[in-house]
C-alpha cells in the first residue's frame, strides 16, 4: 500500500518548485518498519522570463537552470528475509528405505532490516536559439 503527495508552483513562469512525498508500505518488512517515507523535490528558474533577458532575443530564446534531490524504496528484499525460519530437506541418510529428514538452522537475521533508500540528484540546463529551432540540454546526474 502506498500513498503520494505532489505540489506544485510557479511564480510568473520563472520561479518554480515541486515537491513531492510517498508514503509506503510493504509486508517484507517487521511490524516497526512496515513504513517508509520517500520525500522528492525540484527547483528551477526560467531565466529567459526575467525583463533583462529581451536584449537576447529571438537568437537566444530559453533558458532554464534546474535542480532535484529524491528518494524512492526499494522493497524487493525477498520473503521472509526478517524471521528467523527452521527449513527442512530430505537428507540423503536412508534409514529403513526411508530417506530421513533434516533441519536447517535458521539464518543469521540483520539487525535493522528495513527499506533500501536510493537517492538521486540532479542539476540542469535546458537551452534553446533561434526562436526554439535549436535545443540543448545539459546534465550532471548523481544516484
Amino acid at each position: 500500500m502506498g500513498f503520494f503527495a505532489r505540489v506544485n508552483y510557479s511564480y510568473k513562469d520563472r520561479y518554480l518548485i515541486e515537491l513531492n512525498g510517498r508514503y509506503d508500505g510493504s509486508s517484507s518488512f517487521p511490524t516497526n518498519k512496515l513504513w517508509g517515507f520517500f520525500p522528492s523535490g525540484s527547483l528551477g528558474w526560467v531565466a529567459s522570463e526575467e525583463s533583462w533577458w529581451e536584449v537576447m532575443q529571438p537568437w537566444w530564446s530559453f533558458a532554464k537552470l534546474r535542480a532535484s534531490y529524491g528518494s524512492i524504496g526499494n522493497q524487493n528484499v525477498g520473503s521472509n528475509m526478517f524471521r528467523a525460519i527452521i527449513s527442512s530437506s530430505n537428507s540423503g541418510w536412508i534409514v529403513n528405505d526411508v530417506d530421513e529428514i533434516t533441519f536447517s538452522l535458521p539464518r543469521a537475521i540483520a539487525e535493522g532490516f528495513t527499506w533500501e533508500t536510493i537517492k538521486t540528484m540532479d542539476f540542469g540546463a535546458d537551452f534553446r536559439f533561434f526562436n526554439d529551432d535549436l535545443g540543448a540540454s545539459f546534465d550532471i546526474y548523481r544516484r
